[in-house]
């Protein structure tokens, strides 16, 4: 083949080889190598006390009411340090019980 066109296979070789690589450096496209930061980690709140939920949740109050009568019991469930578990009837489960609850 004549030199000159072997030239132009070599000079289009070239410009192809330029565009792939400024295409591939162009980050937008999501072609960029650089290291992605990792994510800053939410911070675990704090557990809360039982004492706390049931003074948070509506349908609780009936319980509520009857452990803030007790203050053994109302400091035993604001204790932090303390991990317990509380199988809490609400208060549509303590309406057959109102009347003994309302005697003390």
């Amino acid at each position: 083949p004549p030199p000159s066109k072997d030239g132009r296979r070599l000079f289009l070789r070239a410009d192809y080889m330029l565009a792939l690589a400024s295409l591939l450096s162009i980050s937008p496209l999501g072609f960029s190598t650089a290291p992605t930061p990792e994510p800053t980690p939410e911070p675990t709140p704090a557990c809360k006390t039982i004492a706390e939920i049931l003074a948070e949740t509506e349908y609780l109050s009936t319980l509520n009411t009857v452990v803030n009568a007790m203050p053994d019991v109302l400091d035993l469930l604001s204790d932090p340090a303390l991990n317990l578990t509380v199988f809490a009837p609400n208060d549509t489960a303590l309406l057959p019980f109102a009347s003994v609850l309302n005697d003390t």
